[in-house]
C-alpha cells in the first residue's frame, strides 16, 4: 500500500471504532437551546430529512484535517463535514450540498476545529458544538462522543440533531 492509501485505511478504521463506541450510548449530546424543536422521523430515518440531508463520501486531502459528524443512529450516513484549512462546513440542506463559511468560533481548537462554531451562508446558520477527546485511539485527531448540529433557515425553521464523529488529520504525501 502506498503512504496515502495506509493513511485513508487508518482514517476508515479510526471512524467506524469511534462510531462504534457511540452507537448504544445515552444521548448525552450538548443541550438545544430553547426553543429548538426536532422535525419528525421522515424518508430514510433521519428526521428532518426533508431539509436536512446526508452527503456522500468526503475526501481529506493530503496534510489537511477535517471533522466529521454522523447522526446519532444506527447506519447513519455523513451529516457534516467541516475542513479546518478552509475553516468551512458542507451539509446537505434543502437538496443541495452547500459550503458554508464559519463565521464565529469559541473554545479551545483542535486540529483546527473549535468546541463551539458556526457556520452561515445561502440562507442558513448552522450551529455546532461538541466534545472532543484527543487520543481515545485516533492518532493526530480527536474522539468526538457528544454533539449537536443546529440548522436555522431563513424562513425560521430550526432543527436540531444530536451527533457523534472525529476530528481526523490526512498525513502530508
Amino acid at each position: 500500500m502506498t503512504d496515502g492509501r495506509a493513511g485513508r485505511a487508518v482514517l476508515a478504521v479510526a471512524t467506524l471504532a469511534a462510531l462504534a463506541g457511540c452507537v448504544g450510548e445515552a444521548d448525552t449530546s450538548p443541550a438545544p437551546a430553547a426553543g429548538d424543536a426536532a422535525t419528525p422521523a421522515a424518508a430514510g430515518g433521519v428526521a428532518g430529512a426533508e431539509r436536512v440531508g446526508m452527503l456522500p463520501a468526503q475526501t481529506l486531502p493530503a496534510g489537511e484535517c477535517g471533522l466529521f459528524l454522523w447522526p446519532k443512529q444506527v447506519n447513519a450516513r455523513l451529516l457534516l463535514f467541516s475542513l479546518s484549512g478552509e475553516a468551512t462546513a458542507r451539509l446537505m440542506l434543502d437538496g443541495r450540498e452547500r459550503t458554508l463559511p464559519r463565521t464565529a468560533a469559541e473554545g479551545p481548537s483542535y486540529y483546527g476545529q473549535f468546541l463551539r462554531q458556526t457556520f452561515a451562508g445561502d440562507g442558513f446558520e448552522v450551529a455546532v458544538r461538541l466534545v472532543a477527546e484527543p487520543g481515545q485511539g485516533v492518532v493526530n485527531g480527536a474522539l468526538v462522543r457528544r454533539a449537536s448540529v443546529r440548522v436555522v433557515a431563513e424562513d425560521g425553521w430550526r432543527y436540531v440533531l444530536p451527533a457523534a464523529g472525529l476530528i481526523a488529520c490526512e498525513p502530508p504525501d
